[in-house]
């Protein structure tokens, strides 16, 4: 049994054993707009993908080929801010109360 000690969580599991899935996506899921996903490679590596205009179907497919095994999609829309090297890439009038960094 695994013990972890942080985690955290998305809306929708977009790669599966490689395989970029195939959601049933509401309105507000199929709406293009800034997205954020995570996900893991084949040798357990991180790998983040953002996009400032996306649906949800489409991050997977992005994603996955990015090498992703298994991915999450983490949020979209005003949420979605994206900082690289102090830069901000993807803006936000939003706080943002959760944040991946390392």
């Amino acid at each position: 049994m695994m013990n972890p000690e942080e985690a955290f969580s998305g809306s929708h599991i977009i790669v599966k054993d490689g395989v970029a899935q195939s959601i049933r996506q509401s309105p507000k899921d199929a709406a293009i707009r800034p997205r954020a996903a995570v996900g893991i490679t084949p040798n357990n590596d991180i790998i983040v993908c953002v996009s400032p205009r996306s649906d949800i179907q489409s991050m997977g497919v992005k994603i996955q080929r990015a090498g992703a095994k298994e991915a999450i999609n983490m949020d979209g829309g005003g949420s979605s801010l994206f900082v690289r090297n102090g830069q901000i890439l993807i803006s936000t009038n939003r706080a943002i109360p959760t944040i991946l960094a390392w």
